[in-house]
């Protein structure tokens, strides 16, 4: 399973000495400790949800204080050379399931796409077209 290395640093936090973290094209996230007799001990870690979707949280900073990222704007900064600064582009899970952050499955696209994209959802909400509101 291809996997490529995190830098924090590309979430604005700061990088760890003691812990590396990867993501899988699964989506899944890896972490690899430092233990205190030198082994590295690697795992997958276990995320927690925000409003539906998977985050990790990290160390943001040597005060120890922690902050959450997004599992699929990882996967979209490895793998689709997402910035997340970039006002001229947005995330969209292809299948509508928040949870699925395969590499396929999350897509990096225009504002006016992700509103397109996201409108035949809202207009369709509870069995009521919107479409004409």
């Amino acid at each position: 399973m291809e996997k490529v290395e995190i830098k924090l640093s590309q979430f604005g936090l700061e990088d760890s000495d003691k812990r590396r973290y990867f993501i899988r094209r699964d989506g899944k996230v890896e972490v690899m400790k430092m233990m205190q007799n030198g082994i590295e001990k690697t795992a997958i870690k276990v995320c927690s949800l925000n409003n539906g979707y998977p985050v990790i949280w990290v160390v943001k900073n040597s005060e120890g204080k922690r902050t959450s990222i997004y599992v699929r704007d990882i996967v979209a900064v490895a793998f689709h050379g997402y910035d997340k600064n970039d006002k001229n582009q947005r995330l969209i899970n292809i299948d509508f399931d928040k949870s699925n952050n395969n590499s396929d499955n999350v897509k990096v696209v225009t504002p006016e796409e992700w509103k397109a994209y996201y409108m035949q959802s809202f207009s369709k909400m509870r069995g009521v077209d919107r479409s004409q509101n």
